[in-house]
Protein backbone atom coordinates (compact mmCIF):
# COMPACT_ATOMS: atom_id res chain seq x y z
CA UNK A 1 0.00 0.00 0.00
CA UNK A 2 1.56 3.60 -0.73
CA UNK A 3 2.62 5.52 1.80
CA UNK A 4 0.93 8.95 2.81
CA UNK A 5 3.92 10.64 0.97
CA UNK A 6 2.43 9.55 -1.89
CA UNK A 7 -0.78 10.20 -1.59
CA UNK A 8 0.31 13.73 -0.67
CA UNK A 9 1.98 14.10 -3.91
CA UNK A 10 -0.70 13.14 -5.65
CA UNK A 11 -3.71 15.08 -4.33
CA UNK A 12 -1.53 18.16 -3.44
CA UNK A 13 -3.39 21.08 -5.05
CA UNK A 14 -5.91 19.65 -6.99
CA UNK A 15 -8.34 22.20 -5.29
CA UNK A 16 -7.50 24.70 -7.62
CA UNK A 17 -9.61 26.08 -10.26
CA UNK A 18 -8.87 24.91 -13.26
CA UNK A 19 -9.83 25.88 -16.99
CA UNK A 20 -12.21 23.92 -18.70
CA UNK A 21 -11.27 22.94 -22.18
CA UNK A 22 -14.45 21.54 -24.22
CA UNK A 23 -13.19 21.26 -27.35
CA UNK A 24 -9.92 19.59 -26.05
CA UNK A 25 -11.74 17.24 -24.75
CA UNK A 26 -14.14 16.41 -27.75
CA UNK A 27 -11.11 16.23 -29.77
CA UNK A 28 -9.90 13.56 -27.53
CA UNK A 29 -12.79 11.40 -27.41
CA UNK A 30 -12.78 11.94 -31.23
CA UNK A 31 -8.89 10.77 -31.48
CA UNK A 32 -9.18 7.56 -29.11
CA UNK A 33 -12.36 6.40 -29.70
CA UNK A 34 -12.00 3.47 -32.35
CA UNK A 35 -12.52 4.61 -36.07
CA UNK A 36 -15.94 3.33 -37.94
CA UNK A 37 -14.33 1.06 -39.62
CA UNK A 38 -12.34 -0.60 -36.25
CA UNK A 39 -8.89 -0.40 -37.99
CA UNK A 40 -5.42 -1.07 -36.83
CA UNK A 41 -4.11 1.81 -38.60
CA UNK A 42 -6.39 4.26 -37.28
CA UNK A 43 -5.70 3.37 -33.88
CA UNK A 44 -2.23 3.80 -34.40
CA UNK A 45 -2.93 7.43 -36.07
CA UNK A 46 -5.01 8.19 -33.15
CA UNK A 47 -1.90 6.81 -30.45
CA UNK A 48 0.62 9.67 -32.13
CA UNK A 49 -1.74 12.46 -32.48
CA UNK A 50 -2.73 12.19 -28.59
CA UNK A 51 0.93 11.93 -28.19
CA UNK A 52 1.76 14.98 -29.73
CA UNK A 53 -0.98 17.06 -27.72
CA UNK A 54 0.77 14.96 -24.38
CA UNK A 55 4.33 16.15 -25.48
CA UNK A 56 3.06 20.09 -25.90
CA UNK A 57 1.40 20.09 -22.16
CA UNK A 58 -1.98 18.78 -22.66
CA UNK A 59 -2.79 16.56 -19.39
CA UNK A 60 -6.30 15.53 -20.85
CA UNK A 61 -4.17 14.04 -23.91
CA UNK A 62 -1.02 12.38 -21.05
CA UNK A 63 -3.95 10.55 -19.26
CA UNK A 64 -5.70 9.50 -22.79
CA UNK A 65 -2.18 7.96 -23.91
CA UNK A 66 -1.73 6.22 -20.81
CA UNK A 67 -5.10 4.46 -20.96
CA UNK A 68 -4.35 3.47 -24.79
CA UNK A 69 -0.85 2.29 -23.23
CA UNK A 70 -2.98 0.15 -20.68
CA UNK A 71 -5.56 -1.40 -22.54
CA UNK A 72 -3.13 -1.86 -25.82
CA UNK A 73 -5.08 0.52 -28.01
CA UNK A 74 -3.03 1.41 -31.02
CA UNK A 75 0.18 0.18 -29.31
CA UNK A 76 1.61 -2.51 -27.04
CA UNK A 77 0.28 -2.75 -23.76
CA UNK A 78 2.70 -1.05 -21.75
CA UNK A 79 1.49 -0.73 -18.34
CA UNK A 80 4.95 1.21 -16.92
CA UNK A 81 4.68 3.50 -20.11
CA UNK A 82 1.23 4.17 -18.30
CA UNK A 83 1.82 5.12 -15.23
CA UNK A 84 4.20 7.63 -16.04
CA UNK A 85 2.09 9.30 -18.03
CA UNK A 86 -0.32 8.86 -15.10
CA UNK A 87 2.69 10.61 -12.83
CA UNK A 88 3.08 13.43 -15.31
CA UNK A 89 -0.50 14.53 -15.64
CA UNK A 90 -0.89 13.84 -11.94
CA UNK A 91 2.00 16.33 -11.38
CA UNK A 92 0.40 18.93 -13.50
CA UNK A 93 -2.36 18.44 -10.90
CA UNK A 94 -4.84 16.41 -13.40
CA UNK A 95 -7.08 14.50 -10.77
CA UNK A 96 -7.74 11.70 -13.54
CA UNK A 97 -3.91 11.09 -13.84
CA UNK A 98 -4.03 10.77 -10.42
CA UNK A 99 -6.73 8.33 -9.98
CA UNK A 100 -5.27 5.95 -12.56
CA UNK A 101 -1.90 5.91 -11.25
CA UNK A 102 -3.55 5.54 -7.55
CA UNK A 103 -5.31 2.94 -9.15
CA UNK A 104 -2.02 1.00 -10.81
CA UNK A 105 -0.37 1.70 -7.22
CA UNK A 106 -3.40 -0.23 -5.58
CA UNK A 107 -2.71 -2.91 -8.02
CA UNK A 108 -6.20 -3.12 -9.36
CA UNK A 109 -4.92 -2.83 -13.28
Amino acid sequence: WPNANFFAHCFAGLKQEVPSRPDSMKALDELTSSSKDGSADSNVRNFADVGALCEKGDTAACVALGLMKLEGNGTAQDIQGASDLFERACDRKNAKGCFFLARIYDGVV
